[in-house]
């Protein structure tokens, strides 16, 4: 094994959306792991009570920009990523990485009183 597998694909990959009957095709790459992390600590937020908030349209369009390299749109990307429809948004989606993180959390992480549980 190559240890050069370990990093984000380099490769000029295929996206197909069909709308109102056409296909159209897309080019994209992976992200790497730290871009997609700037992205969304760059789409995060926390107010006066340290709540965080995720603005889900600043992270998708910031990775659909630094990812999509080819398109059929006569616009430049981002004036088309702030146009398109639904349908045609929620087809490009599908190549946005998951926002969500899986943090384990012991039971004395939570706030409250210890579960009486055997």
């Amino acid at each position: 094994m190559s240890s050069s597998e370990l990093y984000a694909d380099a490769e000029l990959k295929e996206l197909k959306i069909m709308h109102n009957g056409k296909e159209y095709v897309f080019g994209y790459r992976e992200l790497s792991w730290a871009t997609r992390n700037k992205i969304l600590s760059d789409s995060l937020t926390v107010d006066e009570q340290n709540r965080g908030h995720l603005n889900l349209d600043k992270y998708k369009r910031g990775c659909l920009l630094k990812m999509i390299k080819e398109h059929p749109f006569p616009d430049p990307l981002e004036v088309a990523l702030i146009k398109v429809n639904d349908e045609v948004g929620r087809q490009l989606e599908a190549i946005v990485p998951s926002n969500l993180a899986v943090i384990p959390q012991e039971e004395e992480d939570f706030c409250g009183e210890p579960s009486e549980a055997p």
